[in-house]
């Protein structure tokens, strides 16, 4: 996290759980894995800026499916803009709620640390991110929706 522009570290306190972090690019939408908008298990390290530039592309390292986590995304420089990260419940295991940690880091630094207990099927907004292309700002959510994306009560 301290050699990135953007870094976002998830946990969760549920084993056999599978909860999944979404980073999308200014304009972006969510699962968008063919336009390459969000950085997800579906789309783990899509082209966001300058072609065969790496520095500028996010990347998920695992997609934990088994609990716990934790799942990182890192984005080492980007362009100026307003990114927005998400957190979805994909998978219960019949386990029920679990309670999913975020820590964000802007330019090196902790910007926040939040959380929020959810159920299976919610995707939380957890807050965006305004980069400058120098430095950036934290926003806190507490948008939650229902979307039938992902596998409840297996």
């Amino acid at each position: 996290p301290t050699a990135t522009a953007i870094s976002l570290v998830m946990s969760w306190d549920s084993n056999l759980t599978d909860v999944d972090l979404h980073l999308v690019r200014p304009g972006g939408t969510t699962f968008d894995s063919s336009g390459g908008s969000d950085c997800y298990y579906g789309a783990s390290n899509p082209d966001w800026n300058t072609t065969r530039d790496n520095t500028d592309d996010p990347f998920l390292d695992v997609d934990d499916i088994d609990g716990l986590g934790p799942e990182n995304i890192n984005l080492q420089t980007t362009a100026p803009g307003r990114y927005e990260v998400y957190v979805h419940y994909f998978a219960d295991r019949n386990t029920g709620p679990t309670n999913a940690t975020l820590e964000v880091h802007i330019a090196g630094n902790l910007a926040a640390t939040v959380n929020r207990n959810m159920s299976c099927n919610q995707m939380w907004h957890a807050g965006t991110i305004d980069w400058d292309g120098m430095a950036g700002t934290w926003q806190a959510s507490n948008s939650v929706t229902m979307i039938t994306e992902g596998f409840c009560g297996f």
